[in-house]
């Protein structure tokens, strides 16, 4: 597949980019024709990498640790993770893979996905800056038109967990 960039989606945070989401959507062209697109959501997140990798690696608390409020219960079956939305509904995702040490967590919702997509695939991966650190999440989606609505949707979430994440740390007791 070759890449083809997507013009940057905009946003009334831009002018943030160093504390809030970066933000990039690329389309990825198949010899069939078939166009996917991959959406990128970025943030520094204020916390070392090891507390902001423990909060996404541990994957049945998404709903304490990440995104309260946006998910109300998590629970894991076998290898995948239900996930129960304010409205009782629950999103199905299939944990792909947890890599403790390039701190990258893959997964793919296999059922109960509101948007009409039929593929969706996404990533996280947390990178050390330092104090600081670098969560970005990228996800494959089809059909391609369906890439704002789940680029918006990454945005909202991103900048969620980013205020999670830290408001957390601020409020725990350090590391002796």
């Amino acid at each position: 597949m070759r890449q083809k960039s997507a013009p940057a989606v905009p946003s009334n945070g831009d002018h943030l980019t160093g504390t809030l989401p970066r933000r990039k959507m690329q389309m990825a062209v198949g010899e069939d024709g078939l166009i996917m697109a991959t959406v990128r959501a970025e943030a520094v997140i204020r916390v070392p990498a090891e507390r902001v990798w423990d909060a996404i690696a541990d994957v049945g608390a998404v709903h304490r640790r990440l995104l309260p409020g946006r998910v109300t219960d998590a629970r894991i079956e076998d290898d995948t993770r239900v996930l129960t939305m304010p409205d009782g509904s629950e999103i199905r995702e299939l944990i792909v893979s947890i890599d403790h040490h390039s701190r990258r967590l893959a997964y793919a919702v296999v059922e109960g996905q509101k948007l009409p997509v039929t593929y969706h695939h996404a990533t996280f991966q947390v990178f050390d800056e330092g104090e600081h650190s670098r969560l970005i999440w990228l996800t494959n989606v089809l059909p391609h038109a369906m890439a704002a609505a789940v680029q918006a949707r990454t945005e909202r979430g991103i900048v969620e967990i980013k205020q999670v994440v830290e408001t957390e740390a601020e409020h725990s007791i350090p590391d002796a």
